[in-house]
């Protein structure tokens, strides 16, 4: 495998950025994906809002890209940048600055708004704006996201966008969820895959409950390590293009709840992700 494994904050958010570097050293991931920007969890009592994920910020910017020379990691993923149809697509501006600063490759994205147009003007204006600081963007499809909840939305909003710098990210419970299959990545031209995200889920007592917000809420916050579900993982790395990038995107309040450290969990994600690549002969 050529492309560097990566390790998403996501997996161990209750650890710091800088934090995070070492950890994915030690487990063997050559990059991490972080957050440059994130929304506010609701405020409780007179408590100022605090962000959702742990954020690269500008105050520790130099000690970061310090921290990840020391450790040899690069960024690969910078999150995240939701567009909905009242989006100020400028206020995203410093964050992507920050981002490039930090050498990452590529901004996520997500579209929420319903109405197709504004979608993929929006969506090919975040391309452009991407591209002035020599990041490409990626596109992640989700039941949670109304604007586009599956991977042939995906692919149409990208292609009618026609910005080169854009392609699609195929997030392993997303595609479950959302009733794709590996047979579906295998119809899509693999030049627009940008990159995958693994994990892996239980078989649900109602398939019928699959898009149920809540539901899916929970367990997009808490995932399974691959190898403990019943997600096609192999198939479906099998049918993207051999040099797709991979993040490590199992997070686990669950088992950090019954006292694994951060260190641990991330070394159970990643050994479990290496063993899968590894099987399927992209590691």
């Amino acid at each position: 495998m050529n492309t560097p494994l990566a390790l998403h904050h996501f997996t161990i958010a209750d650890v710091t950025p800088l934090e995070l570097v070492p950890i994915a050293a030690e487990t063997g991931c050559g990059a991490v994906c972080v957050f440059v920007d994130s929304p506010d969890l609701p405020p409780r009592g007179d408590e100022a809002p605090k962000p959702m994920f742990p954020v690269v910020t500008a105050a520790i910017k130099r000690e970061m890209i310090q921290r990840l020379k020391d450790y040899g990691v690069i960024v690969t993923n910078i999150e995240f940048f939701p567009l909905a149809a009242d989006t100020n697509l400028e206020a995203f501006r410093s964050k992507l600055a920050l981002g490039a600063e930090l050498g990452a490759r590529l901004a996520v994205t997500h579209v929420h708004d319903t109405d197709p147009q504004r979608a993929i003007d929006t969506l090919a204006r975040f391309g452009q704006l991407a591209a002035e600081f020599d990041l490409n963007a990626g596109l992640e499809f989700m039941g949670l996201s109304p604007g586009c909840n599956s991977l042939d939305k995906a692919v149409s909003l990208v292609q009618q966008a026609a910005q080169t710098n854009i392609g699609v990210a195929v997030d392993a419970l997303h595609l479950m969820r959302t009733g794709g299959t590996p047979a579906d990545i295998r119809r899509v031209n693999p030049a627009l895959f940008s990159y995958a995200q693994l994990c892996d889920g239980p078989a649900l007592a109602d398939p019928a409950t699959a898009l149920d917000f809540d539901r899916y809420l929970e367990e997009a916050f808490d995932r399974l390590a691959p190898g403990e579900g019943i997600f096609p993982l192999a198939d479906m790395i099998k049918a993207l293009p051999a040099a797709t990038f991979y993040d490590v995107e199992v997070p686990s309040p669950t088992l950090a709840a019954k006292g694994m450290a951060p260190q641990q969990r991330a070394t159970r994600a990643v050994t479990a992700t290496r063993q899968l690549l590894a099987a399927t002969g992209r590691m």
